[in-house]
């Protein structure tokens, strides 16, 4: 076994050889030298970069610090120029960017096109105007026909479709109304809402409709739990809304606003109905009856009732009216008498309105027996007739005759 040693590129080389094969190799290289660094306490701030002044010539480049693992790693800050002392760009080279594009060929134009002039400088150019309407000379726009494909059908009609009918919005409910022929009222009420210190009065106001200045009417004191009437009388006939106020210990009832509606409205008529005239109509003749009666009226009011009208009759010696029928709104009536009815009666027909005024008309001697008598031949027979014996008359003197 043989060792050799020798020394190359400042290091030392040795190798290991039995009988002409080489069992290994080394290399023993020097240590570095370890030079000792001071370093600062904190790491160094950035330094600020100098202004550009000619944004032509001058590039600025940013500057990063990264803080060191090790002292080793540490790169030496190279030192920054002096403001001033930055290289000079290279001048553009002529012609840079000034390339131009070959012009576009200018296409051909159609015999008989209307050429488009260029636009001018500075502007939109503007085109020349259109041929009027219609087989202008020189100029002409056919007509272009689109036929129908084959085998199409028509569209079908649609039947209308109807809007759904938007319902009217309810009007506000309307106050009670009360009719009466009497001027003289008294009012019924409840005190739907009080408070700790009770209440001490109940005040009516009222007003003539149309008008819309309430004033106070009525006023009744409150104790404990009675309860008086409202007692009111109207001044003449007419429409007139009532509401309530009621007072507490603490609050005063004030008269209601000009626009808020009355509670109630009563009406004063005492005027009875007018009936213009009632007369009894022939029997039609085709009547299915032969004691039929027909009537016919006319009757006027303000306040007529729903059904004004009802028909009576009465027999001749006695006091009481039978109805005929029942209450009508209509202007005629007929009557069909019974056969338990005289041949001759009284009828009356009253009018009524909403107040309960009544008007009276009577017809007298209504023949309700218009049945005509009919007769018919039962048989014959022959009889012997007796000439009645004359009386013997004395002989008749004869004239003188004239001489």
């Amino acid at each position: 076994m043989r060792v050799f040693r020798f020394l190359a590129a400042g290091c030392v080389v040795g190798a290991v050889a039995v009988g002409g094969f080489t069992l290994g190799t080394w290399v023993a290289r020097p240590k570095p030298a370890v030079t000792a660094v001071s370093l600062p306490a904190t790491p160094p701030k950035p330094q600020e970069m100098p202004k550009a002044q000619d944004k032509a010539s001058t590039v600025v480049r940013p500057v990063t610090y990264e803080t060191p693992q090790s002292p080793r790693d540490m790169a030496p800050v190279p030192d920054l120029p002096k403001p001033g002392e930055f290289a000079a760009l290279p001048p553009t080279p002529a012609g840079f960017g000034e390339a131009k594009l070959p012009p576009l060929p200018s296409p051909a134009q159609p015999a008989g096109a209307h050429p488009i002039p260029p636009p001018p400088l500075g502007g939109v150019g503007t085109l020349p105007p259109l041929p009027p309407a219609g087989n202008s000379a020189g100029f002409a726009m056919p007509r272009i026909e689109r036929p129908e494909p084959a085998g199409r059908l028509p569209a079908p009609e649609l039947p209308p479709v109807d809007k759904p009918a938007v319902p009217p919005l309810p009007k506000p409910a309307e106050p009670a109304t009360q009719y009466v022929n009497k001027p003289d009222l008294a009012f019924d009420y409840e005190v739907t809402k009080q408070g700790k210190s009770g209440v001490k009065a109940v005040v009516l106001f009222a007003k003539p409709l149309p008008d819309t200045a309430w004033a106070e009417a009525a006023k009744a004191e409150v104790g404990g739990a009675e309860r008086p009437k409202l007692a009111y009388t109207l001044p003449k006939e007419g429409r007139y809304g009532f509401r309530v106020g009621v007072s507490s210990g603490t609050v005063t009832a004030t008269p209601p606003k000009a626009t808020d509606e009355p509670e109630m409205v009563v009406v004063f008529d005492k005027t009875p109905p007018t009936i213009e005239w009632f007369k009894l109509m022939p029997t039609p003749p085709a009547a299915p009856h032969p004691n039929i009666l027909a009537f016919q009226w006319r009757v006027t009011d303000a306040n007529l009732a729903e059904r004004p009208v009802f028909l009576e009759y009465q027999v001749p010696g006695k006091e009481q009216w039978a109805p005929i029928g029942e209450r009508t709104g209509e202007y005629l009536a007929t009557w069909a008498t019974p056969n338990d009815v005289p041949a001759t009666v009284r009828v009356r027909l009253t009018a009524i309105d909403r107040a309960g005024n009544t008007s009276h008309k009577v017809i007298e001697a209504v023949n309700t027996d218009h049945t005509v008598p009919r007769g018919r031949l039962t048989g014959v027979k022959a009889v012997e007739v007796k000439k009645p014996e004359l009386p013997d008359l004395p002989p008749i003197p004869k004239s003188d005759e004239p001489k």
